[in-house]
Parts: C-alpha cells; structure tokens; sequence
C-alpha cells in the first residue's frame, strides 16, 4: 500500500530522502557518467547506479504527484 508523503513530518521526510539519495549518488561511478550511457538501452549494464538514480527520482516524484491528484478536497490538495 502507497503511503501518503504527507502524513510524514516534513524535516524527517527530508532527511530520510537526503540520506537514501547520498547512498545511491555516491554509488555513482564517474565511467558511467561518459557517453550519456543512462539513455541507451542497455544502460542498466552500462551505468547501473545512475540509472537506479534516475529511477528512484521518477518513483519519487510519480509518488508526490500521486498523492497531490487522488486528494479528493480541493482545499487539502491546494495545500499540497
């Protein structure tokens, strides 16, 4: 089941994200940064930690947007 991101305390949502996106960008390897390698289709075997990145940066804002368009009273969702 998705969690609402806005349930969350804010500073601690903040700090946990900072803490999983540090991990995952300093498992970057700077090869894989040569040849825009993330935007072929093997990249998964060319620049496998910037692509686990990429997709954790999507996940996270497909997740907040979510969350913005299913609030069903306008005011809460304007508050977002």
């Amino acid at each position: 089941a998705e969690k609402d991101p806005f349930v969350f305390d804010p500073r601690e949502l903040a700090r946990q994200l900072t803490l999983r996106e540090q991990k995952l960008f300093q498992s970057i390897d700077s090869s894989e940064l040569l040849g825009t390698g993330w935007t072929k289709q093997n990249k998964i075997i060319v620049s496998p930690n910037l692509s686990n990145l990429i997709s954790h940066i999507n996940a996270l804002a497909a997740w907040v947007m979510n969350s913005i368009v299913t609030t069903y009273q306008l005011k809460t969702r304007v508050k977002r």
